[in-house]
C-alpha cells in the first residue's frame, strides 16, 4: 500500500459504509458482587463512517481463531482497542449483536487515520 493514499477512504466510496455503535473502553473496572470485574465503558457514540465484514470460518482457523465462535473484521477511521494487557478493549453494535473488539488491531491511523479489528460476538449472558 501506498502512504497516505488512504485506501480505506476509497473503498468506502466504492462499496459504502456500515454504521455502528461504538463503545470505548474507559479504563476503568467496576468489582460485582462475586468479585469478577466488569469494564466500564464511555457513552456510546454512532459512527457513520466503516465496513463490517465477515470472517468465514476457514480463515478463522488460518488466524487462529476459535472456530466454534463468529467474527468480523471492522475497518474504521478512527483508533480502537482490542484485547491487550490492561484493557479489555472497546466493543460495537452491528447486525443486532454486540462484538468485542480482541484484535489483532492493525492500525493505519499514522498513515492514513484508519484501521482495522477482528471483533468476536459477545454472547448475550456476558453482555455488560
Amino acid at each position: 500500500m501506498i502512504p497516505g493514499i488512504n485506501i480505506l477512504n476509497i473503498a468506502l466510496g466504492v462499496i459504502g459504509s456500515q454504521p455502528v455503535v461504538y463503545y470505548r473502553d474507559s479504563g476503568e473496572r467496576e468489582e460485582l458482587d462475586n468479585g469478577v470485574l466488569r469494564t466500564r465503558f464511555e457513552p456510546s457514540v454512532a459512527v457513520s463512517r466503516g465496513s463490517v465484514q465477515a470472517i468465514p470460518k476457514e480463515k478463522r482457523d488460518q488466524r487462529g481463531l476459535d472456530v466454534a465462535s463468529e467474527y468480523v473484521e471492522w475497518f474504521v477511521p478512527r483508533t480502537v482497542t482490542g484485547v491487550e494487557r490492561d484493557a479489555s478493549g472497546d466493543q460495537i453494535e452491528w447486525d443486532g449483536k454486540r462484538w468485542q473488539v480482541v484484535g489483532p488491531v492493525e492500525s493505519w491511523a499514522a498513515q492514513d487515520g484508519w484501521c482495522s479489528a477482528v471483533c468476536q460476538e459477545v454472547k448475550r449472558g456476558n453482555r455488560p
